[in-house]
């Protein structure tokens, strides 16, 4: 199951081959992508517009707070997956293209704690 969900989040990010765009290193997602994500408070709803392997750019009338940890959503309705990806808030925008972009937030454990 683990191995069936690598595959999908690496089609996922498999779009626009990295070169085509000289401003982007990585793939591009090939279309809008809804997502849910939390806010102060309640939640948010927005399309992925660009994905990396450091985060999402997400289109978004509500961005979260600037430097904000946030829970990430994102559904695959022709698979049926599901991914849940803890983030921060890396910047946000409000004008007529509304949105923010969110890095990937993983936690480290101490090497210690591994080992026991």
């Amino acid at each position: 199951e683990e191995r069936a969900r690598l595959l999908g989040l690496e089609r996922l990010l498999s779009g626009d081959a990295p070169g085509r765009d000289p401003r982007r290193s990585m793939p591009r997602v090939p279309s809008p992508v809804g997502v849910q994500f939390t806010v102060a408070g309640g939640f948010g709803a927005g399309q992925v517009l660009n994905a990396s392997g450091g985060g999402f750019a997400i289109a978004t009338t509500a961005p979260g707070a600037l430097g904000a940890r946030t829970i990430v959503r994102l559904s695959l309705p022709m698979t049926g997956i599901e991914y849940v990806f803890p983030c921060r808030v890396a910047w946000t925008q409000l004008d007529a293209q509304s949105g923010m972009g969110v890095a990937f937030d993983g936690a480290r454990r101490p090497a210690r704690a591994l080992a026991q």
